[in-house]
């Protein structure tokens, strides 16, 4: 029993970052990422096609999910309070 109802809440989680996904505004390759703690969405992100400023130059990459989501959680906590163009460079 204790099994289906993990079993149901990780579906769940699952579907979420799911339905994040289909908001990401790449034509292809759409991903989503949550981070959760105690069962709950702490933070949530999706891949971008923004690109950031690097050293003074361009990057020609998009934003990973999960570095979304970890931007977030840190913008959240005040830890990083930048704009999304100053940390997405993978």
């Amino acid at each position: 029993m204790i099994y289906k109802i993990i079993k149901m809440k990780l579906l769940n989680l699952i579907n979420r970052a799911r339905l994040l996904a289909l908001e990401s505004k790449m034509g292809y390759g759409k991903h989503g990422a949550i981070i959760v703690k105690n069962n709950k969405v702490i933070a949530s992100g999706t891949n971008n096609i923004e690109r950031t400023t690097f050293l003074n130059g361009l990057v020609y990459s998009s934003c990973h999910a999960e570095i979304d989501a970890m931007m977030e959680l840190l913008r959240n906590f005040n830890a990083f309070p930048r704009s999304k163009k100053e940390y997405c460079f993978l």
